[in-house]
């Protein structure tokens, strides 16, 4: 009897639903229909964005929430630029497989 070579280690992750993620972020997503300045816009695109990641691409936003320092600005945004590539790689995941991703326009 002959056995089967695991090629990999590891499942993959559960790719999460846009209703989910949606439902997950409401809060945010409501606060930032809820702005009228751009200060208020921009900080809470920030964080309705942190919470996608958070739903979708954790250790991306893990590795963007921990630069809080001025002084991390710079690397902050190169954090905050991959997270936001790995929410579009999910999103068009999401798409392929002809789930609603209305979520994130």
């Amino acid at each position: 009897r002959r056995r089967r070579r695991r090629v990999c280690n590891t499942r993959p992750q559960r790719m999460p639903s846009p209703s989910a993620v949606r439902s997950a972020c409401e809060d945010a997503a409501r606060a930032l229909a809820a702005c009228t300045d751009e200060s208020c816009t921009a900080t809470m695109h920030v964080r309705l964005a942190t919470c996608i990641g958070q739903q979708v691409c954790k250790a991306e936003a893990d590795a963007f929430a921990a630069y809080r320092r001025p002084s991390d600005a710079e690397e902050a945004q190169r954090a905050f630029a991959h997270m936001q590539q790995c929410t579009v790689r999910w999103a068009i995941e999401s798409e392929r497989y002809h789930v609603d991703v209305s979520l994130l326009q």
